[in-house]
């Protein structure tokens, strides 16, 4: 294997490391958005609701209206965005494991037009985590810089199933978000809801999809450096 020789930092991997957690960060940050935004406009959310529910009212006020809309803009596009950088940053690895010949590794770049670029992943989640765990065992091998050694007989951390558990599942808890929300508002008082501490409660109760997508982002963020990094030292 080559995988003793020094480069500078001008590496691909390096690059579309950066790319993939910037792209992470936009959406972690567009989560975040959403969820501050659900923060502030639930008083006029709630009215507006219970007064649809007896009869009166005229719904929601404008700058509630146009803030939701904002922030159900800006999550979708944030999301296609990180999908495309973890996209281009799981091609450009495996590429770079393939070059470096390292022993037991089979993955090619196809794979990711599949489960990440058209979305497969999020009805089969298992053949992405797999691989997630194979650039892991593959990155091991090139920190070890050991010639002999076997990818296949390293294992990967617990940490990266959380990382695609988070994922995956808050991607599903914010398509039935809104169920949620019609269940746990009737709960509250809305004279409660002027209460900082009753909103926070009623958003972590009423989204937890978006709790768990910015806790997945920051796992995410780890285990792209930690993957990287070996093998941006090596230069490929």
């Amino acid at each position: 294997m080559t995988h003793g020789r020094r480069v500078g930092s001008a590496s691909r991997v390096l690059t579309a490391e950066r790319i993939a957690i910037t792209m992470l960060v936009l959406c972690g940050g567009a989560v975040l958005c959403k969820i501050v935004v659900a923060i502030v406009v639930l008083p006029d959310y709630a009215e507006a609701a219970l007064g649809a529910a007896v009869g009166i009212g005229s719904g929601l006020q404008t700058r509630s209206k146009a803030l939701l809309q904002i922030s159900g803009l800006t999550f979708p596009v944030s999301l296609a965005l990180a999908f495309m950088g973890m996209g281009m940053w799981y091609a450009t690895v495996i590429r770079a494991l393939t070059k470096l010949n390292i022993r037991g590794f089979s993955l090619q770049p196809g794979w990711v037009w599949g489960w990440i670029y058209l979305l497969f992943q999020l009805l089969f989640p298992l053949p992405t985590l797999e691989a997630t765990k194979s650039l892991w065992r593959g990155s091991r091998v090139v920190n070890s810089h050991d010639p002999s050694a076997d990818y296949r007989d390293l294992s990967a951390p617990p940490s990266i199933e959380v990382w695609w558990t988070l994922f995956n599942g808050g991607l599903w808890l914010s398509v039935y978000r809104g169920s949620l929300w019609n269940s746990v508002l009737p709960e509250f008082e809305l004279s409660d809801l002027g209460q900082p501490l009753h909103r926070l409660s009623l958003i972590a109760l009423a989204d937890p999809g978006g709790i768990a997508l910015i806790l997945a982002a920051a796992a995410a963020i780890w285990h792209v450096r930690a993957i990287s990094a070996p093998l941006v030292e090596v230069g490929v």
